[in-house]
């Protein structure tokens, strides 16, 4: 009996992958905040550098958002709005989330789950200021792209899978999403097989138009169809002071970056 080719196995696998990536994480239909009171425990709004991989199995550097409360604790940013989060069952399903903060002379000292320290020093190339959507009048403007991937390619594989989505603002208040993904194998070493045969899957989606507000460190995206989705939201900084970069921003918790 012929055994399946590898690279389309892995592709039926990993296609699907793909282009969930190149999505924002789905919404549910708009209900009152049911945790708006946790925000009055908040000290402070950042994000940090991190080690990531991208297309092909690259190691980048993505963006992550934190929120520090005024108990010392902190809290890495799931995506959902702050006021619709459930911050003890948080810690319970996702303690890897959670971690403690400290002040210090430049920075922060920042002691993850596992008892791991590191110092942040603000401003100064992996840790920032993230100001609200109000710091710009809750406005966005022109298209934001996010891109991301995984693979072996970086390491001498025959395998990648890249995801792209474009988010399009306009001031006055209007959204349009578009999301497209690709996977491809040489047909090289995939799980001890080989099977010499080059393999390309490709995917493409759009949303829109639809309506967007944007109210201190929240968006509410609307959709064509009236669903609604609210997500954190913040806008970037540059610079020390901390400065509002308006071309970095942050929809849930993946960031974006403005194309010119």
């Amino acid at each position: 009996m012929r055994r399946p080719i590898a690279s389309l196995r892995w592709l039926a696998v990993f296609a699907p992958l793909a282009t969930a990536m190149a999505q924002t994480p789905p919404g549910s239909a708009h209900q009152p905040a049911a945790h708006a009171a946790n925000w009055d425990q908040v000290e402070g709004v950042y994000f940090r550098s991190a080690s990531s991989y991208g297309v092909g199995g690259m190691v980048t550097i993505d963006y992550r958002p934190l929120v520090f409360f005024r108990d010392g604790s902190y809290y890495e940013v799931e995506g959902e709005a702050l006021e619709d989060v459930d911050l003890g069952e948080s810690k319970r399903k996702s303690p890897k989330r959670w971690g403690r903060w400290s002040k210090v002379a430049e920075g922060f000292t920042l002691t993850n789950a596992e008892g791991r320290s590191s110092e942040m020093k603000l401003q100064r190339g992996n840790f920032f200021v993230a100001f609200p959507g109000n710091a710009n009048e809750g406005r966005l403007d022109g298209r934001f792209r996010r891109i991301a991937g995984v693979g072996n390619t970086a390491t001498g594989g025959g395998v990648m899978i890249s995801a792209r989505t474009n988010l399009d603002f306009t001031p006055d208040g209007g959204y349009s999403r578009e999301a497209s993904a690709g996977a491809s194998s040489s047909g090289s070493d995939v799980g001890g097989d080989r099977s010499g045969v080059s393999t390309t899957v490709r995917s493409k989606s759009q949303s829109g138009p639809g309506r967007y507000t944007i109210d201190h460190h929240t968006i509410t995206l609307i959709d064509a169809e009236g669903r609604t989705e609210r997500r954190f939201f913040a806008f970037g900084s540059k610079q020390s002071p901390p400065q509002l970069e308006t071309g970095l921003i942050f929809v849930g918790n993946l960031v974006f970056s403005r194309r010119r």
